[in-house]
């Protein structure tokens, strides 16, 4: 069940959007690449929505760290958090065009 249900939210974003080319083993996170990462941080706080980071910012150019984001596909988030979620990252995607 699990499995099913990370793999049909992942699929439900790859409809809509670029990813980066990263094809999971696990339908864990939904990873995508951003030019402004931190706007889009910024505008999911603002709805109470707070992404994990991974990749440690460095002294070195870490392409990684400025411009990857993961949205978390787990089944423990209720589909109507998941919703809202998508909903926002789509609003974000549609105001940046």
């Amino acid at each position: 069940k699990e499995k099913e249900i990370s793999e049909k939210r992942f699929n439900k974003l790859k409809e809509v959007i670029a990813f980066k080319k990263i094809v999971p083993e696990y339908f864990t996170f939904f990873t995508l690449e951003l030019n402004s990462k931190n706007n889009f941080i910024n505008h999911m706080r603002k709805h109470q929505v707070y992404l994990p980071y991974f990749w440690q910012k460095t002294s070195q150019n870490n392409e990684m760290y400025n411009k990857l984001v993961a949205i978390p596909l787990f089944s423990n988030y209720s589909d109507a958090e998941f919703n809202f979620i998508y909903k926002l990252l789509l609003e974000y995607i549609n105001n940046q065009s």
